[in-house]
């Protein structure tokens, strides 16, 4: 299990939350066993700026949160790449095997979110996906 920090968005263009995301990493030793997620790509592009190290995730909506210029930019090909993301982080229903496929052929590791029937947990492990789930357990 790794644990996961998600953060919504950095609504002030200060980047201190970036640099406090970066600190927290360095006082923690957090490389290895954290990741910092969120739907907001600028937050993830200053993390990696600051810190190449941190491992960080782009977790997608079927409706994202963010405007028309920047969801125009989040469906180009190569953004993953540009921000330097090593996973993709969909909601459930956009997990359909042509995503898996696309995803996995970049060389993405998908983590698919939130998965809380024993059902869709075994469907989605036996395709060698990570989940979050609010049922670490067995029954939910």
């Amino acid at each position: 299990m790794k644990l996961e920090i998600e953060l919504k968005t950095e609504t002030v263009r200060t980047y201190a939350l970036s640099r406090a995301i970066v600190a927290l990493f360095a006082a923690h030793d957090l490389y290895d066993r954290a990741f910092v997620s969120s739907f907001d790509p600028r937050f993830l592009y200053y993390v990696r700026d600051e810190e190449p190290r941190i491992v960080t995730a782009l977790a997608l909506l079927e409706r994202p949160p963010y405007g028309a210029v920047t969801e125009f930019l989040m469906r180009r090909e190569g953004v993953a790449d540009f921000l330097g993301v090593g996973i993709i982080e969909p909601e459930r229903s956009l997990a359909t095997g042509e995503f898996i496929e696309r995803w996995q052929h970049r060389g993405r590791v998908l983590n698919v979110w939130t998965v809380n029937a024993e059902r869709d947990k075994t469907f989605y492990r036996r395709r060698g996906l990570s989940i979050t789930t609010d049922c670490p357990a067995s029954g939910c």
